[in-house]
């Protein structure tokens, strides 16, 4: 029936293998649209398999010959770009980041550790194939606020980590509260380090995000952070130091996982909610509180492979 109306408008049809009847799942340009759950309100898309195997070998390949020139550096960016357009979390921009740097480095062809960390990951990425999801859900953002609280001379809550949930209304949803014990601490580097409060504003922010990850799972989600460093590594996605740079691979890690579009913004002390919680002080924390016993549980469960990362 369309093909016979664009007919009567002198439009010519491409036949063949573009002329494919109505389907559940259809493919363009090599992205595959999956409209399976359209009666859920979700709609995939994802990179096609073939694009998928086509990239891997290619990236496969530079790795095993150590070499990338110039002019393969930045075909290969490109066909990198499209293929990120459909792969969740900001991980593989930074992959894209690596590939232009070298491919305007002074370095020559000869693939640094930097690079083939970056490659990896990106194959990594593409190999899992999880769709980017668009939900209604993407109008209702959800809001975080952590905290951390450093007082080493307080033999009671040396560091305490805090974080509070809010919907897309300002309602508080959820919130934590957890004390870091003394070998916790030591694995952060305390007290060989005097302070270690930017490792323990990273920790917060990833055992709220642990802790509520299946409330911001295809969602927006503002993070507020009262530490600028905590804030800037969140956004670069990169930190200079252990245990920094393994902590935000962690978050760069929840958010492919959870398919959460995050921004990371500033909040002064006075104004952060979660202040409280992360002195010991629930105070001002209206939602209905859970079982303190079963949040520090929780939290243990979550911290464990976080310190060993660092």
């Amino acid at each position: 029936m369309v093909n016979q109306f664009f007919r009567l408008l002198g439009w010519a049809v491409s036949a063949g293998e573009k002329d494919l009847p109505f389907a559940e799942k259809f493919k363009a340009l090599g992205v595959e649209i999956d409209l399976s759950s359209w009666g859920s309100s979700e709609v995939r898309f994802s990179n096609t398999p073939q694009r998928i195997a086509e990239l891997t070998e290619t990236i496969s390949q530079v790795l095993e010959s150590k070499k990338l020139a110039t002019q393969d550096a930045l075909s290969l960016r490109g066909r990198m770009q499209f293929a990120h357009s459909q792969l969740w979390g900001r991980s593989a921009k930074l992959c894209l980041n690596a590939v232009t740097t070298h491919a305007y480095s002074d370095h020559g062809d000869d693939v640094g550790e930097t690079l083939a960390y970056f490659l990896k990951v990106f194959r990594d990425r593409l190999k899992a194939s999880r769709p980017r999801v668009v939900t209604p859900a993407w109008d209702s953002p959800m809001f975080v606020f952590t905290d951390a609280s450093f007082s080493p001379d307080d033999k009671c809550w040396q560091c305490g980590l805090g974080g509070v949930l809010l919907d897309s209304h300002g309602r508080q949803v959820a919130a934590f509260s957890y004390c870091l014990s003394s070998e916790e601490l030591e694995t952060l580097g305390y007290p060989g380090k005097s302070t270690v409060i930017f490792e323990a504003e990273m920790l917060a922010l990833l055992v709220g995000f642990v802790l509520w990850k299946r409330r911001l799972r295809n969602r927006p989600c503002v993070f507020y952070i009262d530490n600028n460093s905590s804030r800037d590594v969140a956004i670069s996605g990169r930190a200079r130091t252990l245990p920094g740079s393994d902590l935000v691979a962690e978050l760069l890690k929840l958010e492919d996982e959870s398919c959460t579009n995050s921004w990371f913004a500033r909040v002064p002390s006075a104004s952060n909610i979660a202040d409280g919680p992360s002195r010991n002080c629930m105070s001002e924390i209206s939602v209905r509180p859970v079982s303190r016993e079963l949040v520090c549980l929780s939290v243990k469960k979550i911290l464990q492979p976080l310190l060993h990362a660092g």
